[in-house]
């Protein structure tokens, strides 16, 4: 939990310093240097162990439908007043892998809704903690969460409660 609060807390103060914008999961484009966002929060983390959960190895990862605003291939981060009731959407989380190797590569770039399964790509959020996993919030605060096709997205009251940024 601790590990996803700073990340969370991290997430805030870069959106201080940036006029109120998250850092989208890869900022730039194909014509420009593309920055994670982990390394555009590293000055606020300052500890590369913060990322990865020590119950799981996998590493925390930001939800792309709340954080980032798509641009092509590009993810730019949103601004902080666009985003319907933050106190309930997924920020950052722990996450998992990608395809049946179950690396966390992959999960370091983002999270996307959905119920993990195998040969699903990207990160998922993942039931590391007895079926629950540690969320972090985009209002600051960060809690434990189950983990189930509400709090997945996979209803569509789920992802616009828990994942979509803006309102539907």
């Amino acid at each position: 939990m601790s590990n996803v609060k700073q990340l969370g807390l991290a997430y805030m103060q870069y959106a201080q310093d940036y006029d109120e914008w998250f850092p989208g999961f890869l900022n730039g484009n194909t014509n420009i240097l593309r920055l994670p966002w982990y390394t555009v929060i590293q000055p606020y983390v300052k500890n590369t162990q913060c990322y990865i959960c020590p119950s799981t190895k996998f590493y925390n990862t930001p939800n792309r439908s709340s954080t980032s605003s798509s641009a092509g291939s590009d993810y730019w981060g949103y601004s902080m007043a666009t985003i319907q009731r933050p106190a309930e959407k997924f920020m950052i989380a722990d996450g998992a892998g990608e395809s049946s190797s179950h690396t966390a590569v992959v999960s370091l770039t983002c999270m996307v809704n959905g119920e993990y399964s195998v040969g699903a790509c990207r990160g998922h959020l993942w039931p590391a903690h007895n079926d629950m996993a540690n969320v972090a919030f985009c209002d600051g605060h960060a809690k434990i969460m189950p983990v189930n096709s509400e709090t997945c997205g996979t209803t569509t009251s789920g992802y616009n409660t828990y994942w979509l940024g803006t309102a539907p």
